[in-house]
């Protein structure tokens, strides 16, 4: 089997802080990482990556990873994930349950894995093409975003009161991708306000006639209104992924920083299904205000960074 070598420059967040040095990085066969995977993988994290396989009822502090999940595999470097599945839990700094594959695999085959987990992966650039770097974090939200959001929102319960915010920077870029940077004050100190492009989020949205709950990346332009919504439409049929893209058709530009926080207006596009389409909009507002106060809470750490600027 042939693989190329490439040299690529990123930055570690399960690493030492300040790490960004180039490593040489394998490009591994995704269809042989796929039997890989399911040789050794799916018994814990189950043979669509939902995190759902045989063992993992018996895994539950903490459960097997969802490895479909868009912004866990977006702040892990390829160099992250091949530590981990190679080295086991401790060796990356995660859980011990975690086990070690790299004795049995081997260290090429880990890079196979690899590039089958990063096969259709969504990325920061799918939404930024110009995007060079991100950062990512949890937020609670505070005192004064709870006011924000209570008017529009009703009392939120505590499920609600968290949300992860990806925040997207362009400048010049030192790989083929976008690079990660964790959250730490001397590398997100390099991160210049004016080169902030926008944010991303992934959510979860109830669709009426769905039997699921939809996911969803909503990403947001600098000013804080929607510049793109993507829903995941695997496993859906032809009729239901027309009824979802109208449904949420209509909504970019909408929102924003500087509006006063009210309910998103349903698009005009499913005015013959008004019921769904106000289901809908009262989903999307709910999570569209919390992404946004997610974005609002990065912000004001930015400010806090860069007074001195």
């Amino acid at each position: 089997m042939i693989r190329s070598l490439k040299l690529v420059s990123m930055l570690l967040a399960l690493g030492p802080a300040s790490s960004s040095a180039a490593e040489p990085l394998l490009q591994g066969d995704a269809e042989r990482g796929r039997a890989l995977y399911k040789r050794d993988c799916a018994a814990c994290h189950g043979p669509e990556r939902r995190g759902d396989g045989p063992l993992a009822l018996n895994l539950k502090n903490p459960e097997p990873a969802d490895l479909r999940d868009p912004e866990l595999l977006m702040q892990r470097s390829d160099a992250q994930l091949h530590k981990v599945i190679a080295g086991g839990g401790p060796a990356a700094g995660a859980h011990f349950t975690m086990p070690a594959f790299g004795e049995r695999a081997g260290e090429l085959d880990a890079w196979d894995v690899v590039a089958f987990l990063r096969g259709g992966q969504v990325t920061v650039v799918d939404f930024f093409p110009e995007a060079a770097r991100f950062t990512a974090k949890e937020y609670a939200f505070d005192k004064a975003s709870l006011e924000r959001l209570t008017p529009v929102l009703g009392k939120l319960p505590e499920a609600e009161t968290r949300m992860s915010v990806i925040t997207i920077f362009g400048g010049k870029k030192t790989a083929d991708a976008a690079v990660f940077v964790p959250d730490d004050p001397r590398l997100l100190d390099a991160l210049k306000p004016k080169a902030k492009l926008g944010y991303l989020a992934f959510v979860a949205i109830g669709i009426p006639e769905l039997d699921r709950p939809l996911s969803l990346a909503i990403a947001l332009d600098r000013e804080g209104a929607i510049k793109a919504l993507r829903p995941e439409l695997a496993g859906l049929d032809d009729k239901a992924r027309d009824r979802v893209a109208r449904l949420l058709a209509g909504y970019v530009s909408q929102g924003g920083k500087s509006q006063e926080y009210q309910a998103l207006k349903p698009p005009k596009a499913a005015s013959k299904d008004a019921k769904s389409a106000a289901e809908v909009a009262t989903a999307l507002t709910r999570v569209y205000y919390r992404v946004l106060e997610g974005a609002v809470m990065f912000d004001k750490e930015e400010r806090e960074r860069h007074w001195a600027d």
